[in-house]
């Protein structure tokens, strides 16, 4: 098979990048995956199975056409060099979109979302010390803090593929003007600008859980030793899977949202962040000062 992957949604977590990700696979020409993330780089066995083995698990739709452009999503792509590196091996001229938040806001949704999930239990304060003791193999530290170290990850990005095959998007312009940023990825991407997707329906919000009985049950069924999961996996198809999976997930979903950060984390964060926000501007040149007010 010939195909590649034309078009790689890479971050960052908590900004936007399932929302985009479906939205831009409404496109006639344009066919991307059901699931939330294309795990393809990232799990060994998948990896050493071969793109072919990906594409029939996670492409194989009806509408497909051997015209259409190829799209995926891994948000942890663009911090994880391996990934990056596979990336480039498999498609050096893969265009990359890298979503960008306001890595305070960022940080402390991905705190929320994990809390929702179920497995954390930390004070969210705790970032605090993990990055005055440099603990930078905490988990606090790995999932909130460094994925918002955008000018570090730019870095490692360009190391693979130039500035002109990668799109960043401010989050706060995605969320004011969801349409034009499709049709400016689609024309970026050479198919048909003038098809307009449905960017009224909002995916992957932050809430809180209705069921903590529930938010375990989910938790264990993620558990690629979980028997249910193993026997579901080989009755029904990947897609249905997932689809099952995702409802269950949205069901949980209370109408309440996460309370907000504190005075003392988010400023103490917002001064962490200055310098590095600083230096992804003069990187990029795109100006990102207002975060740093």
């Amino acid at each position: 098979m010939s195909k590649k992957i034309d078009l790689m949604i890479i971050g960052a977590q908590k900004a936007g990048t399932t929302a985009l990700k479906n939205y831009l696979n409404e496109h006639p020409q344009i066919t991307g995956h059901p699931q939330t993330e294309f795990s393809f780089l990232k799990e060994n066995e998948e990896y050493e199975k071969g793109f072919d083995f990906a594409f029939s698990k996670y492409f194989n739709s009806p509408t497909y056409k051997d015209s259409n452009k190829i799209i995926a999503k891994y948000v942890s792509i663009y911090y994880e060099e391996e990934l990056l590196q596979r990336l480039a091996k498999h498609n050096p001229a893969c265009k990359l979109v890298f979503i960008i938040r306001e890595p305070v806001a960022r940080a402390y949704s991905a705190y929320c979302m994990e809390q929702f999930n179920g497995w954390l239990n930390r004070d969210s304060h705790e970032m605090i010390d993990v990055i005055k003791k440099q603990q930078y193999q905490d988990t606090m530290y790995r999932l909130f803090i460094n994925m918002g170290l955008y000018d570090e990850h730019i870095e490692l990005i360009y190391k693979y593929f130039p500035k002109e095959q990668v799109k960043i998007v401010l989050y706060e312009n995605l969320n004011k003007n969801s349409l034009g940023t499709c049709k400016e990825i689609f024309e970026w991407m050479g198919v048909d600008a003038s098809f307009s997707p449905n960017v009224e329906k909002k995916y992957n919000e932050t809430k809180t859980a209705k069921s903590d009985k529930l938010t375990k049950l989910i938790t264990s069924l993620k558990s690629d030793k979980n028997k249910l999961k193993i026997i579901a996996k080989k009755i029904l198809p990947y897609s249905l899977f997932t689809k099952i999976g995702n409802s269950i997930v949205e069901y949980n979903k209370s109408s309440k949202k996460h309370k907000p950060i504190s005075n003392e984390l988010f400023t103490f964060l917002h001064q962490f962040y200055k310098p590095h926000n600083d230096k992804f501007t003069a990187l990029t040149g795109i100006d990102i000062s207002h975060w740093n007010k």
